[in-house]
């Protein structure tokens, strides 16, 4: 490489120009929804993290008891289904927000969520057959 090319290298990193062309090049267009949801929530101000941070302990902590307390109303299947739907949404969510570890190689996306919901069907069906064979009677 000669001196004039290292500099020209040097130079693109600094243009905010070629930068924003290679950035606009890279994007690809928003969806409907997120289109929509960018419309409503650009509305929202810098002070929308501090509404969450003030009214988000409470909602997990009351909600979290709610959920409890409506799922075993409702059964236990119901329950032991609100807890995998709240722990797969959580994965996800977290997921999406701070991605992937650097230190372990992991299946893709969708593999790991399959595997999660076919681990918590598993889960659920040695509960189910656990709970038809409490049932039966023993003739001993």
């Amino acid at each position: 490489m000669t001196k004039d090319q290292d500099e020209n290298n040097k130079k693109h990193f600094y243009d905010v120009d070629k930068f924003r062309q290679v950035h606009a090049e890279t994007q690809r267009r928003a969806g409907r929804f997120r289109r929509i949801l960018e419309r409503v929530t650009g509305s929202f101000s810098s002070a929308q993290g501090v509404f969450i941070a003030i009214l988000l302990p409470p909602l997990v902590m009351f909600g979290s008891v709610i959920v409890i307390i409506y799922g075993l109303y409702l059964g236990p299947l119901v329950f032991l289904g609100f807890v995998a739907a709240g722990l797969v949404g959580l994965t996800l969510l977290v997921e999406k927000k701070f991605g992937a570890s650097d230190r372990f190689e992991s299946p893709d996306f969708l593999k790991r969520t399959l595997g999660q919901v076919v681990g918590f069907a598993l889960a659920l069906g040695l509960i189910v057959l656990l709970v038809i064979l409490a049932k039966l009677p023993l003739h001993i």
